[in-house]
């Protein structure tokens, strides 16, 4: 049996931070962040006994295919808040 496999991916992420100035009593961070990710995958299985196995007229060509394409995309957005001061922040 010979096999053939060829995979063609490809990522990108961004992320994006908004920080809050210094040590006030209010400390924030906001946020952003996106993924995308395209996979192309191409598996080829070469099984010439397979004919034979099911009484079929020969054929060195018997090809088992798996391909496939699969793309991904993902988006975030986060953020905190914390308050830094001993009678609470209002």
């Amino acid at each position: 049996m010979d096999q053939l496999r060829e995979e063609d991916q490809h990522q990108f992420s961004q992320e994006f931070q908004l920080n809050s100035p210094g040590s006030g009593f209010l400390q924030w961070i906001l946020g952003a962040y996106y993924f995308n990710e395209a996979n192309a995958i191409r598996n080829e299985y070469f099984l010439p006994f397979t004919d034979a196995l099911f009484g079929l007229p020969n054929d060195p060509y018997a090809v088992c295919k798996l391909n496939g394409k699969t793309t991904t995309r993902a988006y975030a957005a986060f953020g905190e808040g914390r308050c830094h001061s001993p009678t609470g922040c209002k």
